[in-house]
């Protein structure tokens, strides 16, 4: 049986949407898919939302579906939980394929993004991204709450730095869309040199959001990083 594919939502996104993608990958891959903690349908735990405890979520998935070893494709955040995965489980982790994800994660850079974590705000701001973030989420105010503290504390203390990417030893696809204006090129290919077993993929014509994606492209690019 082929290894699983399993699939990893960004920070405010959601399992379902990947949906697009899923009849362009299902006659290749064996699909899966989950909400984070805080996301989706999932429940919004007491506990803080920290990247190690996504990480403990995608192996109590993988226990829950007699799943021994995974490949993954990580959006966003999902990429930065994959790549941890990776680090301390690599016995877990067959190979993955981030899609931009932020890898610098500064002070600086975490009080810019702070400003646009505030659901007050959104609903003023970006009226439909809020009702979209309503249509997601079970409790949409409390992820952007639970987002806006993570984000915080990666800012200070970030789990992954280029020096313990180092010691990863298994084989990582660092995906970029040329039109992404999180993620920049230089720390996506900061990452990749750092790797040992590291890939750079730019996917052209494509930003950030998945929702913006063109969805058979990704399915090219996912089927030539697994084939």
């Amino acid at each position: 049986m082929s290894t699983p594919l399993l699939l990893l939502h960004g920070a405010l996104g959601a399992s379902t949407q990947f949906d697009p993608l899923l009849p362009l990958l299902t006659a290749d891959f064996d699909l899966h898919a989950l909400d984070f903690e805080s996301h989706g349908r999932a429940p919004l735990p007491e506990r803080p939302l920290r990247i190690p405890h996504l990480a403990e979520n995608v192996l109590a998935y993988m226990e829950a579906h007699a799943m021994p070893r995974a490949n993954f494709l990580g959006h966003s955040m999902g990429g930065y939980v994959a790549l941890y995965l990776a680090l301390h489980h690599p016995e877990r982790v067959g190979k993955l394929f981030t899609l931009g994800t932020k890898w610098a994660w500064t002070a600086d850079f975490a009080t810019a993004e702070l400003r646009n974590l505030d659901a007050e705000r959104m609903e003023a701001k970006i009226p439909q991204f809020a009702q979209a973030l309503a249509q997601r989420h079970t409790d949409w105010r409390g992820t952007v709450a639970k987002v806006h503290e993570m984000t915080a504390d990666l800012g200070h203390h970030p789990p992954l730095t280029l020096e313990t990417m180092a010691a990863i030893p298994i084989p990582v696809r660092i995906g970029l869309g040329d039109r992404d204006q999180m993620v920049t090129l230089e720390e996506s290919t900061a990452v990749f040199r750092a790797l040992p077993q590291g890939e750079l993929h730019i996917l052209p014509a494509t930003p950030h959001p998945l929702e913006r994606m063109a969805w058979p492209r990704l399915a090219a690019a996912v089927r030539d990083c697994f084939a």
